[in-house]
């Protein structure tokens, strides 16, 4: 598996974000992620248990990551607006990553980084 790549990005409060996630197998070919179950999670502290992060989408469960196409490893995060909405300052970076568990229990980090989300001035949402 390659490295995982490194995305840092700020986000409005309010705002909807959606991010295109391509998996890259040893090769440096597109990952197969027939049967497999992306995980994202941000939080405060890397250390943070999953359970405490401030973010937190699959695409199983939980919802807001899809696969578009398995075969060659394309899927999409959705943040939707209503996850920032009780964010009443900018926020300290929250540390993310998004990882890979593949059919037969592999588990691989696709991509990692930071968000930071900005206070909006139009806070209709």
């Amino acid at each position: 598996m390659a490295a995982p790549t490194i995305f840092n990005d700020t986000i409005k409060r309010g705002d909807t974000a959606v991010y295109q996630i391509a998996g890259i197998n040893k090769a440096g070919g597109p990952l197969n992620l027939t049967g497999a179950v992306l995980r994202m999670y941000a939080k405060n502290r890397k250390s943070d248990p999953d359970a405490s992060a401030v973010l937190g989408y699959d695409s199983a469960g939980l919802g807001g990551i899809v696969v578009n196409d398995a075969g060659n490893g394309l899927a999409t995060l959705t943040i939707p607006f209503s996850a920032s909405l009780s964010f009443t300052q900018d926020t300290t970076p929250l540390y993310y990553d998004v990882q890979v568990t593949e059919a037969d229990g592999t588990v691989t980090t696709l991509v990692e980084g930071t968000l930071l989300f900005q206070i909006d001035v139009t806070q209709e949402t």
